[in-house]
């Protein structure tokens, strides 16, 4: 079976993690910061619940459904999809890791596999790769502005 993973690079993000995780979890909101996968049906923030996604890739725009697989709040959000007839399967996991009461670090993992994953990846990889740090560029700008707009009382953990 082949598999493959497409990180993005880490994104420090100067703010406390419950604001960018709050940010990572409000689906229906993707479409006021998320240059990547905007949702365009409302979701149930559940495991097993369906996403619905317009996902730009690169030039492209492309419908995705996903279905959350994993929850773990404050640290982990996945969801997993199954592409062509399930001839490749994607689990996508975003990750949040706490540096300090005011700051954390995000990451983001999209591991393929399936008999068609390195067409997939070798199809889609730079433009997911491209996407994902679009994302974690303006995960920090939103989280960073958030936590910037709070007074100190709210700001405060």
């Amino acid at each position: 079976m082949f598999k493959h993973s497409i990180d993005s690079e880490p994104v420090e993000i100067d703010a406390p993690i419950k604001v960018a995780w709050d940010l990572l979890v409000d689906l229906d909101r993707y479409h006021e910061w998320n240059p990547f996968a905007r949702t365009y049906r409302k979701t149930d923030v559940r495991v097993g619940s369906t996403i619905h996604f317009d996902v730009k890739l690169d030039r492209y725009n492309r419908k995705q459904t996903e279905r959350l697989a994993i929850i773990e709040p404050p640290t982990r959000l996945a969801w997993s999809t199954n592409v062509a007839l399930g001839l490749v399967k994607a689990l996508r996991v975003q990750r949040l890791e706490k540096r300090s009461e005011t700051s954390c670090t995000y990451f983001n993992t999209d591991t393929l596999e399936g008999p068609l994953a390195p067409v997939a990846r070798l199809l889609f990889g730079g433009a997911m790769h491209r996407g994902f740090a679009a994302v974690g560029r303006a995960l920090k700008q939103t989280a960073e502005e958030r936590h910037g707009d709070r007074s100190p009382d709210e700001a405060s953990p």
